[in-house]
């Protein structure tokens, strides 16, 4: 997925507001801003949202906070009305959706969240994971001895 760079300045909102306002007002079938306004609303919550894409390099925040440019995008989207279907980003939004629903994602994403969620869970599950195979190994070569016929 590919994401535009956007400088957000004090202006910014304004523009987009009005601009988003004539694309409402000249019902020609062209909803672009719309649509990208509703994909950013998306995906912007909060100001984590804001700092990972500035982290990514696809949105510059000349805003007093992070949180000020979510409040930005949360406000944006509320100015025009979409047809979800029919907007140019219709297909990305049905391929998010289909990724985000499926099982396997939930679950992994559940996973780190709840147990990865910092370095230090990661090094325990490896030093978890080396101890059960030198655990197993010794279990193994044990066994062996035992059950290795005598040389005498």
């Amino acid at each position: 997925m590919e994401i535009p760079f956007l400088s957000i300045e004090d202006t910014t909102k304004s523009r987009f507001m009005n601009l988003v306002a004539f694309e409402q007002c000249n019902r020609r079938g062209a909803e672009d801003l719309t649509s990208y306004a509703t994909f950013m609303d998306c995906i912007i919550d909060t100001g984590k949202d804001v700092d990972a894409l500035e982290q990514s390099g696809i949105i510059e925040n000349k805003l007093a906070t992070d949180e000020d440019a979510a409040l930005f995008f949360n406000q944006l989207r509320e100015c025009g009305y979409l047809n979800y279907d029919k907007h140019y980003l219709a297909g990305l939004f049905a391929e998010v959706n289909k990724y985000c629903e499926s099982d396997w994602h939930k679950w992994r994403a559940k996973l780190m969240d709840d147990y990865f969620s910092n370095p230090w869970a990661i090094l325990s599950l490896a030093a978890a994971l080396v101890l059960l195979a030198l655990t197993v190994a010794q279990t193994i070569f044990a066994a062996y001895q035992q059950f290795q016929p005598s040389k005498n």
